[in-house]
């Protein structure tokens, strides 16, 4: 299992979000651009890490092991992207925020703050 959880933390470190390179986050009305994805989420120092793949991939594992090493939870199974100036801020939906599931035990609840997106982490997309 470590060997998995590095190969994936690896991803991150050399796998940019389109959205952190300037391309536009699709509009919204008022001044602020805003999506919604299903994803994954964690901040570590403010940093966002946004996890993505499809269902089953392991999103919610991989933030759960992030967790239990000192990461902040974002959100679980949905994340709201919202450009503000060039920055773009990770938030969860009110319905499920604070919370995570654990595949075999259920949602867990932890606090959680929202982080600025640094990077992604694709969990469909093979390592290079």
């Amino acid at each position: 299992m470590p060997t998995r959880s590095r190969s994936r933390w690896a991803q991150a470190s050399w796998w940019r979000c389109r959205w952190c390179e300037g391309a536009p986050v699709p509009a919204a009305a008022g001044d602020t651009a805003q999506t919604i994805l299903h994803a994954s989420a964690v901040g570590l120092e403010g940093r966002g890490v946004l996890i993505l793949g499809a269902s089953g991939a392991g999103k919610s594992s991989l933030a759960l092991e992030l967790m239990a090493r000192g990461a902040a939870l974002v959100a679980d199974d949905r994340v709201w992207l919202t450009r503000r100036g060039t920055a773009v801020i990770l938030t969860p939906p009110a319905a499920i925020a604070g919370r995570i599931e654990a595949r075999g035990v259920g949602l867990l609840g932890a606090a959680w703050r929202p982080a600025e997106l640094a990077v992604a982490v694709d969990l469909d997309r093979p390592e290079p």
